[in-house]
């Protein structure tokens, strides 16, 4: 009579180390070509002299996307084994409750709305009614757009590019990456890292919220195509919204404090036009974060299934932040949200 042998269930925590260390230097490598990008732009803002704003403007932006976009896709998609036909078929895979999800929109942009305006509240706290922009390293001017046209091109890549390439690198691999250890891991870091991943105090929190609630899409719709939908979507939003800011009518009104008696018809119009377009938004958030909390105090029915019991949820993310990788990768964050050493370092070696 043969005996059966039983084998102790593999231990899935060398594997899990292996897979945060080469998230980890993912991750500095995208921070490090942040800081490029940021250095390419600054150099172009001061040394490319171009007649045509539109041009100077677009190709800046093109530059922007070049190493914020496209490079993270490409590099991430190469080190983590996600150009395989089995895994972009799995990524965008056909979503299950596709209606539902979308339906989630206004809450997603409810919260990260209300995320949003208290991080400016408690910014505008700290620093003693100073100018922000100076104290919290907000938008590149340089990325401003000139007008109208600008503004356009703009959009287009808010709205289309950044959807498409952002929930590939965030929602696709990286939370893909970290999905067989853990779906709460594999949520938190990936939307964290979304939020560290826009390099600016103004940004984080409210942006680490966002990819926060997408990874959950993610993750209950079993695809990225749901997510990226959402997030053109809350893009869209902003886009128009500095399409608007481009125009002369509303800069006139805005910059010059014009009254409506003061404006022509033909700018009031465009005025009138902005003007419904934020209070609509601004319902849109206001009922989003009512459905938020709704959502919230359901979390039970919402509760994420457990993949990797091995070990706690808060063993992985110790494991997580003490990969050397991942060490380097929080200290490059620090540099680029307070200091900015490296892409000064890197625009002064170059210019």
């Amino acid at each position: 009579m043969e005996e059966t042998m039983i084998t102790e269930p593999r231990s899935l925590v060398p594997e899990y180390k292996r897979t945060c260390f080469r998230l980890g230097f993912f991750f500095a490598v995208m921070l490090l070509l942040r800081a490029f990008g940021s250095a390419a732009i600054q150099l172009i803002y001061d040394y490319v002299q171009i007649a045509d704003a539109t041009l100077l403007f677009v190709l800046r932006f093109v530059v922007s996307t070049l190493f914020l976009q496209f490079a993270p896709c490409f590099i991430g998609a190469a080190m983590l084994g996600f150009f395989k036909r089995d895994k972009l078929k799995m990524l965008y895979a056909k979503p299950k409750h596709f209606a539902k999800a979308v339906g989630n929109f206004p809450a997603i942009y409810g919260m990260g709305m209300f995320v949003n305006i208290l991080t400016i509240v408690i910014s505008y706290i700290i620093t003693a009614n100073t100018d922000l922009g100076e104290s919290f390293n907000t938008a590149n001017a340089a990325l401003t757009p000139p007008n109208f046209p600008s503004a356009l091109f703009r959009m287009f890549v808010l709205v289309v590019v950044a959807p498409i390439t952002e929930e590939f690198v965030f929602r696709g691999v990286v939370f893909h990456a970290l999905k067989p250890y853990g779906n709460g891991i594999a949520i938190l870091v990936s939307g964290i890292s979304f939020g560290i991943f826009h390099g600016n105090f103004s940004q984080l929190f409210y942006t680490a919220v966002l990819g926060i609630c997408l990874a959950y899409i993610t993750y209950a719709t079993g695809s990225i195509f749901a997510s990226t939908v959402i997030h053109a979507m809350v893009n869209s939003i902003s886009g128009f919204i500095l399409m608007f800011m481009s125009t002369d009518a509303v800069q006139k009104y805005a910059l010059s404090g014009l009254n409506e008696s003061e404006i022509p018809p033909e700018d009031g119009i465009v005025v009138t036009v902005f003007a419904i377009f934020v209070i609509t938004a601004l319902i849109i958030a206001a009922v989003g974060v009512i459905l938020a909390v709704i959502k919230i105090k359901r979390i039970k029915r919402y509760k994420i299934t457990p993949v990797w019991n091995e070990i706690s949820g808060g063993k992985k993310a110790l494991i997580f932040i003490s990969r050397v990788p991942v060490i380097i990768s929080l200290l490059l964050a620090m540099d680029a949200f307070l200091f900015g050493f490296i892409a000064y370092g890197i625009y002064s070696l170059f210019s």
